[in-house]
């Protein structure tokens, strides 16, 4: 479960390749080419993206500039220093959960449908409050770990399957 979201970051990459090979196949082997295909394959590449964010966050390999502060500051203040930066990121990811929940409001309100494939772009966009979500998960999670092993860093196994 704890690499949930690594699993359909790389399933939702694996789908985008298999659509652009598809694609590639199709215009230049068979002279034709679909315009869903493209549509769909933009679509999981951004669920994959999103998805890794989250998992990005767990393995701790968000861009974060710690260097120089393990340079001035002691354990002590590191440690307050992280923490205070991520009770930042969360209260930032609520604030987009919340606005996120808004903005699907509003497209439900007034759809739009996906030019090619005809579905609704409510269901493309349902990616964004699901990651706010994952995220809000995941900066507990790993803050919890860093509390219980009292240390500003969590220390991550490899995110390679079993």
């Amino acid at each position: 479960m704890d690499r949930l979201d690594g699993y359909i970051a790389a399933s939702f990459l694996l789908a985008t390749i298999v659509l652009l090979s598809a694609q590639v196949f199709n215009r230049y082997l068979l002279g034709i080419s679909f315009a869903w295909i493209e549509e769909l394959s933009r679509f999981c590449f951004v669920w994959c993206v999103y998805f890794g964010v989250s998992m990005a966050v767990r393995s701790g390999e968000h861009v974060r500039i710690t260097a120089h502060l393990k340079a001035f500051l002691n354990f002590r203040t590191l440690t307050l220093a992280v923490f205070l930066a991520d009770f930042i990121w969360l209260a930032f990811s609520f604030a987009m959960l919340v606005s996120s929940i808004q903005f699907l409001g509003t497209t439900a309100k007034y759809p739009f449908i996906s030019p090619a494939t005809g579905i609704s772009m409510l269901w493309v966009y349902m990616i964004i409050p699901l990651v706010f979500i994952l995220m809000i998960v995941r900066l507990v999670q790993v803050n919890y770990l860093k509390l219980k092993t009292r240390s500003p860093e969590v220390a991550e196994e490899p995110m390679e399957p079993r």
